[in-house]
């Protein structure tokens, strides 16, 4: 962030302070999570108030669903991600759609949580990455009480041996629990 900062690149320092909130929240520490949205959104007027603005309304949005307010972004969430569909910007669409899926899943709706990311698999393109791919799976398992199901069949290699998780495997695994 500091480094962007000195060179004077908007873009690369709201990524950062994006990462840097996503990374707060994953870790539960929301009080510095909402810190950082008030810094992103000086940025985002400073920058004109267009370019970045989906970073910084994802960032917001997934920062009052860590504070306990899922109910309240959801409906935020579902027109800014129509939106972001008409201006053929997959890789948001699809984060829009993992950020709709998260707030699902904190209000236990497994079953909607399962239905917006598999809405942002389809709408993303290339950017429906296997991670992506497994979380649904996951919560498509955990919408019938079986997520170690789909852990063991995300662990299986295309000639049926089992791979030691890597780190990313784990941190999808705990998201998606």
């Amino acid at each position: 962030i500091e480094y962007n900062r000195q060179v004077n690149s908007i873009f690369g320092e709201l990524w950062f302070l994006s990462e840097l909130n996503n990374l707060y929240g994953d870790l539960g520490r929301i009080e510095d999570a909402l810190a950082v949205v008030p810094v992103m959104m000086d940025l985002l007027q400073a920058s004109g108030g267009k370019t970045y603005r989906t970073q910084v309304v994802g960032a917001r949005l997934q920062t009052l669903i860590y504070s306990g307010n899922p109910e309240e972004a959801i409906p935020i969430l579902l027109a800014e991600r129509d939106d972001i569909f008409r201006h053929n910007d997959r890789q948001m669409f699809m984060n829009y759609s993992q950020t709709l899926s998260l707030a699902y899943a904190i209000l236990k709706d497994y079953d909607s949580a399962a239905r917006e990311l598999e809405i942002g698999i389809q709408g993303a393109g290339v950017w429906a990455s296997g991670y992506h791919r497994y979380i649904f799976a996951a919560l498509q398992a955990r919408s019938k009480a079986d997520i170690s199901l789909a852990w063991e069949s995300f662990l299986q290699g295309e000639n049926g041996s089992t791979n030691a998780p890597t780190f990313i495997d784990n941190a999808s695994r705990q998201y998606a629990l």
